[in-house]
C-alpha cells in the first residue's frame, strides 16, 4: 500500500470479521505471528500491519512524516481483503481491487496476500 509517497506493509490471512493487529510504538506485525497470537484468531482475517518506520515499511524523513495525524491516516488507508472489483458481491464504494474475496478463491483468479 502506499500512502502520500510512503511504502506501507501489510499481510493478510485467514477469513471472517477483519482484526487490525497494530503494534504500539516499536516492533512490527511479525511479532504478533512469532508470540502466538494469529494461530488463536482461527475465524477471523487478519491484518499485519508495519506501521511507517518498522518493519518492512519505509522510514520517512523528517518529523512532520511521523505525525500521530499521519499514523492514523496510515491505519485508516489498509483494506480490508475482502473487498473485489471483478465481483458485485463484494464491490465496495472504494472499489479497492481483490485481495483473496471468497468469490476470487473459487474461481482461481490470482489474489494478493502479503502488500507493499
Amino acid at each position: 500500500m502506499n500512502r502520500a509517497g510512503v511504502r506501507l506493509y501489510y499481510e493478510d490471512a485467514g477469513s471472517g470479521p477483519v482484526v487490525l493487529l497494530h503494534t504500539g510504538g516499536g516492533g512490527d506485525g511479525r511479532m504478533w505471528e512469532l508470540a502466538g497470537y494469529t494461530k488463536t484468531l482461527t475465524g477471523y482475517q487478519t491484518l499485519l500491519m508495519d506501521h511507517r518506520g518498522h518493519g518492512r515499511s519505509d522510514c520517512p524523513a523528517g518529523l512532520a512524516a511521523h505525525r500521530m495525524t499521519e499514523y492514523i491516516a496510515d491505519v485508516s488507508r489498509t483494506p480490508p481483503a475482502t473487498p473485489c472489483r471483478r465481483h458485485k458481491r463484494c464491490r465496495t464504494a472504494q472499489r479497492r481491487s481483490c485481495q483473496g474475496c471468497t468469490s476470487c478463491k473459487r474461481s482461481g483468479a490470482p489474489t494478493s496476500r502479503a502488500h507493499h
